[in-house]
């Protein structure tokens, strides 16, 4: 007979069993995928442009573009469509993940009165009275407007306008961008560290001489990417699946940085790690 943990239901064999492997294999794995959902959870990092706004009288809560959540373990890219919940006092809205692929895939949102315990599960909110808590810490009351998912704030408050930098290496929109001097831009390369770190991509051009450039979130405007493909720094402003390898460069002076996942074949989730390797 296989007994079960009392909170989470792990299996192992009852006391005097002979023949006990079979439960303390289910067991091993049962702790392993545990262990592993908890390691995904920490580093999940989701985020969305997208308008949100709740209603406490209806207890709609809706976005008005998609819900990205990035895998760092496993580089995939799981995505929520735009669409609402109804959230009553109490309720939690959320998602069932899919642990381990690195595939790319859809999910849908949950509502429930708690959060089953599955190793799939993953919170995303939770209403309590007129106010909607959401995983990253950020709060929206009743008939607020804002999109709590990302780096702007909720509505009423006056963003910082963007920096306009001197664009001295005849720039497009999508180029990797490095600072040179001052509030002066070149296209960042791969080819050496004199040409790197990529501090973001150009995002708009005010006039021919000028650049704005973004550093996180999605930048739609590229041609061909891979969707769910991990990309590199390239070579004069350009990304990559493949960037600089031992042994071929070593010694090269060639330089490793990431700087996104594709979402799209046109759109760019922009996630740069500001380190970067030296062959």
């Amino acid at each position: 007979m296989t007994e079960l943990t009392p909170k989470v239901g792990l299996p192992f064999p009852s006391e005097n069993k002979d023949h006990y492997f079979p439960e303390i294999e289910s067991n091993q794995l049962a702790i392993d995928s545990a262990l592993f959902a908890a390691r995904e959870d920490r580093n999940l990092v989701f985020l969305s442009e997208g308008i949100f706004t709740f209603s406490a009288i209806s207890g709609l809560l809706t976005w008005s573009q998609a819900i990205n959540i990035l895998v760092p373990t496993t580089g995939r890219l799981l995505v929520i469509a735009a669409g609402s919940v109804s959230l009553q006092n109490g309720d939690v809205a959320y998602v069932n993940l899919v642990r381990g692929s690195t595939i790319g895939a859809t999910l849908s949102v949950v509502r429930a009165a708690q959060v089953p315990s599955t190793d799939a599960a993953f919170m995303l909110a939770f209403r309590f009275g007129t106010k909607v808590y959401f995983n990253n810490g950020r709060v929206i009351s009743d008939g607020e407007v804002g999109t709590v998912l990302s780096t702007s704030s909720l509505a009423g408050v006056v963003p910082t306008p963007p920096t306009i930098y001197v664009d001295a290496g005849a720039m497009v929109v999508t180029n990797a961008a490095k600072i040179t001097a001052a509030n002066t831009l070149v296209k960042a390369s791969s080819a050496s560290s004199l040409l790197a770190p990529c501090v973001g991509f150009v995002s708009s051009k005010p006039s021919a001489g000028q650049a704005i450039i973004q550093s996180s979130g999605d930048l739609g405007g590229f041609v061909g990417l891979l969707p769910s493909g991990r990309y590199f720094l390239g070579a004069a402003g350009t990304i990559t699946l493949t960037p600089p390898s031992l042994p071929a460069d070593l010694g090269s002076g060639k330089v490793i940085q990431r700087v996104g996942v594709a979402r799209t074949a046109t759109t760019l989730l922009i996630l740069i790690d500001p380190l970067f390797v030296v062959l």
